[in-house]
């Protein structure tokens, strides 16, 4: 109600009923609890599951491949930032794509920093079979803007 010009008893009666009926819906719905901490947790274990079952699948013993997992995940926000990186719409990863760049980062005991430039398009490039172009390089250097407002 952003134009009222005059209002006169009657119509004041009726502004004031139709903004009491709206005010009183909004509260009568329901608040919704968001669960993005679980699902992000549940994420981040399914990532760490997929990068042992991997490892383990290239003949690490399991207890071995579920630490090299573990290792990997150190920095904080981790599956904020991995979700960066699989959410861009440039890059246009596939879960499985980063898992096995992941899985190979661990099995060579090489750390991830998504934080850095560099490291992350060294990421990128593992994952990638082709030289990256510039579009990519935009998108990691956006990327890693992202994640260091994280850190």
């Amino acid at each position: 109600m952003r134009y009222i010009v005059l209002l006169n008893s009657r119509t004041a009666l009726i502004v004031l009923l139709l903004g009491n009926s709206t005010l009183s819906t909004v509260e009568a719905m329901p608040l919704e609890t968001t669960t993005t901490i679980d699902s992000t947790y549940q994420l981040l274990e399914s990532t760490h599951k997929s990068v042992a079952d991997l490892l383990e699948a290239q003949g690490l013993e399991k207890s071995t491949a579920w630490k090299r997992a573990q290792r990997l995940f150190r920095s904080d926000n981790i599956e904020v930032k991995l979700q960066h990186l699989q959410t861009h719409p440039t890059l246009d990863l596939s879960r499985e794509e980063i898992h096995k760049a992941l899985a190979k980062r661990a099995l060579y005991q090489r750390p991830l920093d998504l934080d850095s430039y560099a490291s992350l398009v060294s990421f990128l490039q593992e994952m990638k079979s082709h030289p990256l172009d510039k579009d990519v390089l935009e998108a990691a250097q956006q990327i890693t803007t992202l994640n260091r407002s994280l850190s």
